[in-house]
Parts: structure tokens; C-alpha cells; sequence
């Protein structure tokens, strides 16, 4: 499956949250959240906010609720956004 319309090809969203790591003072333990946009065939058009640490922000590419990179993501200390 492609990934959504704006969303990242797997190799970008993959160096994002490498540089993201890098970058913050918690490096993989910094929480942060994500919103999961509904999919385009989901007529709900609920999205879904979904919390956990930066270092497991690889996976969100392949969530069952997303398509691709998430469309917004961000830390608890709102020092960045994507």
C-alpha cells in the first residue's frame, strides 16, 4: 500500500525520527504524540491521537489505524512539530 497523500515514503520518515532522536535532550525515552488521520476510505472521519516515546516512532508508519507517516507529531514539551 502507498502512503497517504502528504505522508513520507518509509526511507524519509525513518531518517525524521532518527534526526528527532538526535536532537532531543531524551533522545528515544522523549514522549511524544501522534495523530493518525482518518483513512481515506474511512467515512467515521475520526482521527486518533496515540501517545508513546520517540524511540518506538518507527513503527507508527505501519499502524493499523494510519497510511504512511503520521500528519502531525510531536513531543510532551511541544519543542517541535512534523
Amino acid at each position: 500500500m502507498l502512503p497517504a497523500e502528504g505522508s513520507l515514503d518509509r526511507e524519509q520518515w525513518l531518517r525524521l525520527v532518527g534526526l528527532l532522536i538526535a536532537a532531543s535532550s531524551a533522545g528515544p525515552r522523549t514522549e511524544c504524540f501522534a495523530y493518525l488521520g482518518p483513512a481515506v476510505n474511512d467515512h467515521a472521519g475520526d482521527g486518533h491521537l496515540l501517545a508513546g516515546r520517540l524511540g518506538d516512532a518507527a513503527a507508527l508508519y505501519d499502524h493499523p489505524l494510519g497510511q504512511g507517516s503520521p500528519p502531525n507529531f510531536w513531543p510532551a514539551d511541544r519543542s517541535w512539530i512534523t
